[in-house]
């Protein structure tokens, strides 16, 4: 497996976290992991990333651990502690059913 950052936007901790995890998937899942790794390298900031992940939660099936995993991943390429990173992601996918319940 190349050590190489899937694209310019590499990040340490995503790109380690996603090289990891994927070894050990299929074909298919490690597909929608790498997708989902593309998708959350552009977040500009770790609520970006968390509110994503709040919306696009339910996409995941397989991969549903996995993918939260690099999103926390992304949190710690921003600075962000993985626990702090963890508690981030519980408030924003409170934030964001309070939000759908409410519409």
């Amino acid at each position: 497996m190349s050590t190489r950052p899937m694209n310019d936007n590499a990040t340490p901790s995503l790109d380690t976290v996603y090289a990891v995890l994927a070894a050990s998937l299929s074909p298919v899942h490690r597909w929608a992991l790498r997708g989902w790794a593309e998708h959350i390298r552009g977040a500009r900031h770790q609520n970006h990333a968390a509110n994503s992940w709040a919306r696009h939660r339910h996409e995941f099936d397989a991969v549903r651990d996995p993918a939260e995993a690099l999103v926390i991943a992304r949190c710690v390429d921003f600075g962000v502690a993985p626990d702090e990173a963890l508690s981030l992601l519980e408030e924003r996918i409170a934030a964001h059913d309070a939000k759908c319940a409410a519409a």
